[in-house]
């Protein structure tokens, strides 16, 4: 993980140059063929935190550096702070990240099909997507872990899921007694 010191604009300048040495037939221009990886490459490199306000158990998922000015960057942060929050909003909702998910419906297989018409071989684009894997890995492994440290700062001492405590809870609400 790098140190939060360095601009979120400096860790996407990093991850474009990596993909770019990897693929020298991408012109600098094409950075909207890179932006997917590069996102989630520099995203991996960030550190995250959920702040949470009175009242309110879902909190907001804050990532250091802010990536305010990336709005891909901000669209992963959203969905993973809807995804993080959602055990704690619905009784059967469960913590899946879906990261592989999203990353197809924001063209992944374009990226593949761009680069192979571009002449790409397939080491070079079996190496990118290997360390695309490892950052996505990084960055679930990192937010799976404080989803779970968050669920429980909200909902101590219980030994029950999440999902069931919901239940319980809005039980007891539903007879007037406390849980």
């Amino acid at each position: 993980m790098t140190a939060a010191a360095t601009p979120f604009s400096e860790l996407m300048t990093k991850a474009h140059r990596d993909i770019k040495t990897s693929f020298p037939m991408i012109a600098d221009e094409d950075r909207s063929i890179t932006d997917l990886w590069a996102t989630i490459m520099a995203l991996s490199d960030c550190r995250f935190e959920i702040i949470c306000h009175d009242n309110d158990v879902a909190g907001r998922l804050v990532c250091e550096p802010a990536a305010t000015e990336f709005p891909m960057a901000i669209q992963l942060i959203d969905h993973y702070s809807e995804v993080i929050s959602r055990p704690l909003q619905a009784a059967n909702a469960r913590l899946t990240l879906f990261l592989d998910r999203w990353v197809n419906s924001n063209g992944f297989l374009i990226i593949i099909t761009r680069l192979i018409e571009r002449g790409a071989s397939h080491q070079s684009i079996n190496d990118m997507a290997q360390r695309l894997a490892v950052a996505i890995n990084d960055l679930e492994e990192q937010l799976r872990t404080l989803a779970i440290r968050h669920f429980n700062a909200v909902t101590p001492g219980s030994r029950f899921p999440i999902s069931i405590r919901l239940r319980w809870s809005q039980f007891c609400r539903i007879l007037g007694i406390g849980a």
